[in-house]
């Protein structure tokens, strides 16, 4: 397998978010030709992912689908030596070669392809990722230690999951049973 030029790389960013945002910027700033795809234009990215050297998952995938983006037999299609980034690293979701990997151990090959899928990679910048969620979680620490929830602003009562020991959004009780991971 060939090593991945930056500078004459076709990237496909799959995702709208700030995670995809980041990944278009530091591309972009390496030189990558890059093209991002959101949700909505699925099929339109997976009728074109063989164009790409480069695919960088940065989807938040439902957890209650039963489909996926890239199978294991769309990996034919892909360039020889291309690389998946899976940022989302979600096993058994929207890519189904994923699964998680360590800093100390980052890539592995499937069918050819190489892919990178370290579930905590902020972690390899501890003091930059720490200042940055601290300066965003700040505004709420106290919110949250001194007020109920029908108390809480607007915009922060939708991130309540779990409830007095009980898990509020029933995706998470769905994909946690579905995956093996729901302990009684």
């Amino acid at each position: 397998m060939s090593a991945l030029n930056i500078h004459e790389c076709r990237a496909a960013i799959i995702g709208t978010g700030q995670t995809a945002r980041g990944a278009m910027r530091v591309l972009f700033g390496l030189g990558a030709t890059i093209e991002a795809f959101n949700i909505r234009q699925e099929k339109l990215f997976k009728k074109r992912m063989g164009e790409f050297d480069l695919i960088v998952n940065c989807v938040l995938w439902n957890t209650s689908r039963k489909d996926r983006l890239i199978y294991r037999e769309d990996l034919k299609k892909l360039k020889p030596g291309a690389m998946i980034i899976d940022i989302s690293c979600d096993p058994n979701l929207e890519i189904e070669t994923s699964r998680p990997t360590t800093i100390d151990d980052p890539v592995y090959v499937v069918d050819g392809i190489l892919h990178y899928a370290v579930d905590n990679t902020p972690a390899m910048h501890p003091l930059t990722v720490t200042g940055s969620l601290s300066e965003g979680i700040r505004p709420y620490i106290d919110i949250v230690m001194e007020k109920e929830v029908p108390d809480y602003p607007e915009n922060l009562v939708p991130a309540v999951q779990i409830l007095n020991g009980h898990i509020l959004d029933e995706r998470i009780t769905e994909f946690r049973t579905r995956a093996g991971l729901f302990c009684k």
